[in-house]
């Protein structure tokens, strides 16, 4: 209630002068110094019509100050009027106020981006990004301007120039991902891997961090680090069933290369107790039952499929794809297994189906 009165008197304290300028004087300055603080107020309280007819009185004065215009070029932005902003900049850049301002100078830069003058923008971006090396915002549009080129080293250079002149703050970790992810592309999984750690300890419930994190563990073959980061992020965003089902695969395929084999035995109401777990979102849980019914003797009453079937765990229907070729040396010996497992309850329903792909995201 206090902080609605104190925006209450501000609004009538500024009406009150703003009013006192515009009675009390005749000179055109003061009057558009009038019109200014009114259209600033409108567009602060979202009435943009109203603020551009502020403006609109300001721009028809020939003797007007360069300062409205910063006010404009964000209204222009805000009301989509991204042309007109482009046939400004020829007229502002030789004023030191607005080629010094990095807020004003991204807004050009994005209004050439988005009106197709790339080669200018990237132009204007470099000089800007020079100036201005410590500013955040301008430095993560360099960057993925550069990307959008093509030019991934370029955009490190950015990233990392950025990172020496700022201070170290927890909103920077977005660049640790994105140089992450850059490295990647490169081929550089290592490095690429200690760059998302230094984002996950800046946010450590970064989500997508977490993600990426696994999906490189993965790809280096750490798959016990893969299923823990893939867990945390099944955890951060509350359930993810493509995820869950492929973490369920990574768990059976971990076990396999332990073993050395191609064949597992699955219990069938192991695998139904821990997707129903899954769905619960209790992910820790899901994950320990199977791990631990993994490292336990082999029960009696269990299902004994090849690697390929593993590949096709389907966490969505709560059955067993089981994929085989016509040549596959496990076929009659699988089938039958299957059949067994069915007439023991253990499993809801098998489908036979072509080889499949592996998971894709």
């Amino acid at each position: 209630m206090k902080k609605k009165k104190h925006v209450l008197v501000d609004s009538l304290f500024l009406i009150l002068v703003v009013t006192n300028i515009s009675i009390f004087s005749n000179d055109k300055k003061a009057q558009n110094i009038h019109r200014y603080m009114w259209a600033n107020y409108k567009h602060a309280g979202g009435k943009l019509e109203e603020a551009k007819k502020w403006y609109n009185e300001i721009m028809d004065d020939t003797n007007k100050s360069i300062y409205p215009y910063k006010g404009y070029i964000y209204l222009l932005r805000d009301t989509g009027q991204i042309q007109e902003i482009v046939s400004l900049i020829p007229k502002l850049e030789s004023h030191t106020s607005i080629t010094n301002d990095p807020a004003i100078q991204l807004v050009f830069i994005q209004a050439l981006e988005k009106t197709g003058n790339r080669d200018q923008a990237i132009k204007k971006i470099i000089t800007v990004n020079d100036q201005h090396k410590g500013h955040q915002e301008i430095a993560f549009f360099t960057a993925n301007l550069y990307l959008k080129r093509n030019e991934p080293k370029n955009a490190l250079i950015v990233i990392d120039n950025f990172l020496q002149n700022c201070q170290r703050k927890p909103n920077n970790f977005i660049f640790y991902f994105l140089k992450a992810q850059i490295l990647l592309s490169l081929k550089e999984k290592e490095k690429a891997r200690e760059q998302v750690t230094q984002c996950l300890q800046m946010h450590p419930n970064f989500d997508k961090g977490w993600l990426f994190y696994a999906m490189l563990e993965e790809e280096l073959g750490n798959i016990h680090d893969a299923i823990k980061a893939f867990t945390t992020f099944l955890e951060l965003v509350g359930g993810n069933k493509p995820v869950e089902q492929h973490v369920l695969k990574l768990i059976l395929k971990q076990k396999m290369d332990k073993n050395k084999t191609d064949m597992i035995s699955i219990d069938g109401t192991t695998v139904k107790k821990a997707l129903l777990l899954f769905e619960q979102k209790r992910f820790q849980e899901a994950l320990d039952q199977l791990q631990n019914y993994l490292e336990s003797p082999i029960p009696k009453a269990s299902l004994t499929v090849p690697r390929s079937t593993v590949e096709n765990l389907s966490h969505e229907h709560l059955y067993l794809q089981v994929s085989f070729h016509d040549d596959d040396e496990y076929t009659l010996y699988a089938k039958h297994s299957i059949k067994m497992a069915l007439e023991q309850s253990m499993l809801l329903s098998i489908e036979f189906v072509s080889p499949p792909s592996f998971l894709a995201y």
